[in-house]
């Protein structure tokens, strides 16, 4: 596992934990009152916890330049924006779209897809061949793939629930597979050992 599937692993972690971190309804009025200050509570701990990993990150590049490659110092970054938002919409429920969450995800997600693809393009123009055709073919398909989610996302904001939990299903199976096949690309043959890089 290396250091962007651990970034991939928190992203999908927090979206998992968005998702199914809402009050369900047909709750008393006191149990739904526990519930907003528990959604309080995670929500800081989560943004204490995002700005802890960008601190470590920071630190260890401080240490040693660029140990953390800034894809992934963005993706921390990026996970404190999140848990800022978060924790302010659950300070305040009625003062956000939660799926407005969702979409911002989904933005970064083709932003994210989308620079790989257009260095391998670069590397190539430099020096024809230095990425292979097939894999930057991969790479586009994937910054595709990643740009078309972000677009049916925005497309449904306005939509039902349904259809907004519909897209988010779709979103999480697009990162939860994405994530297993990077696992299976990298992981060594045998045994797996898992460990925190940074």
């Amino acid at each position: 596992m290396n250091k962007r599937h651990v970034a991939y692993a928190g992203f999908l972690t927090l979206g998992l934990l968005l998702l199914f971190g809402r009050v369900p309804g047909g709750l008393t009025a006191e149990d739904a009152a526990d519930s907003a200050d528990l959604a309080v509570q995670l929500a800081e701990a989560r943004l204490k916890m995002a700005e802890a990993n960008l601190k470590r990150a920071a630190r260890t590049n401080q240490r040693v330049a660029n140990a953390v490659p800034a894809e992934i110092v963005k993706l921390y970054a990026h996970d404190v924006q999140l848990a800022r938002h978060q924790f302010a919409m659950a300070k305040a429920p009625e003062a956000g779209d939660p799926f407005a969450l969702w979409l911002e995800r989904a933005a970064a997600e083709a932003r994210l897809a989308e620079d790989p693809w257009q260095r391998a393009v670069a590397a190539n123009r430099r020096t024809a061949g230095t990425v292979d055709e097939l894999d930057l073919e991969r790479l586009r398909l994937r910054a595709d793939v990643a740009r078309l989610l972000w677009a049916r996302g925005k497309e449904v904001a306005g939509k039902s629930t349904e259809e907004k939990l519909a897209w988010q299903s779709e979103f999480l199976y697009d990162q939860t597979h994405r994530l297993k096949l990077e696992i299976l690309q990298t992981a060594p043959s045998g045994k797996i050992f898992l460990r925190w890089w940074y």
